[in-house]
């Protein structure tokens, strides 16, 4: 995901950044707003994680439902 966002206008990632909701975007360069934009997509999978499963994270989920599965479950995120 991180080449995706890279791969925008820092006024591409901007508008994003303001329609998923995120504040104290108008200041930051690129480089930030990428970072900021990743930690965000952690949160929503952990989140999503959660609300599927019921597990607070990947590596519980991965220790109690077995990596296989888990693996392929990432791979199609």
């Amino acid at each position: 995901m991180k080449e995706k966002y890279e791969s925008l206008a820092l006024v591409d990632l901007k508008e994003i950044a303001k329609a998923r909701g995120l504040r104290g975007i108008s200041t930051m360069k690129k480089a930030q707003l990428i970072e900021l934009m990743l930690q965000e997509d952690e949160k929503e999978k952990r989140e999503a994680y959660r609300e599927m499963f019921g597990y607070s994270n990947c590596e519980q989920m991965k220790e109690e439902a077995g990596n296989y599965w888990v693996n392929s479950l990432l791979q199609s995120v």
